[in-house]
């Protein structure tokens, strides 16, 4: 797919390659506006089966934070404040519920990475993996993972109790009401 979007107010016009296709109107609009904060550095790459970005690179995507604390701080908060900004882009409706910091790896040329886990109503979602990449001065350069769009409509309490659990698996097996269950 290719996006039209106007990048300043000269209105010239720049084309942004982007590869795979949006979910919808409003995650291709989210797109627009991150190619006008961004410009033409921007790379899109989403997954074709689901639309979720795989890849998401561009100088800077989203600038440092200022903040009172440290790197890891400033870090923290740039990255999360990029998610948040970019929800529907990302398909996520609060990355700040759904999103956990789980690990933080420093990369060769003197930035970091910062990895979020994807929870939905406090379950481990798979795959559900969001890296921001931040350089040495803690801008946003580089997004990518593998994570599915917030998830809806779906049961998070295990429909079986557990004495029909194991009743059910009894009678699937061919030892049948013997059978031990562990």
């Amino acid at each position: 797919a290719r996006v039209l979007a106007n990048q300043s107010t000269k209105s010239s016009t720049n084309i942004v390659s982007v590869t795979g296709g949006f979910r919808d109107e409003q995650q291709a609009e989210a797109m627009r506006q991150l190619q006008q904060r961004v410009g033409v550095s921007l790379q899109v790459f989403l997954r074709p089966e689901n639309s979720t970005p795989i890849q998401l690179k561009g100088k800077p995507l989203a600038k440092a934070v200022a903040s009172a604390g440290d790197k890891q701080v400033r870090n923290e908060a740039t990255a999360k404040l990029f998610m948040r900004d970019n929800s529907d882009l990302l398909l996520l409706n609060d990355p700040d519920r759904e999103l956990r910091l789980a690990h933080r790896q420093a990369d060769e040329s003197g930035g970091e990475v910062l990895r979020f886990t994807q929870q939905y109503q406090g379950l481990p979602v798979w795959p559900g993996e969001i890296g921001v990449h931040l350089d040495s001065g803690g801008d946003v350069v580089m997004v990518d993972g593998a994570y599915i769009a917030t998830p809806s409509n779906v049961a998070v309490q295990p429909a079986p109790d557990a004495t029909s659990a194991v009743s059910k698996a009894r009678g699937a097996v061919s030892a049948g009401a013997t059978a031990t269950v562990e």
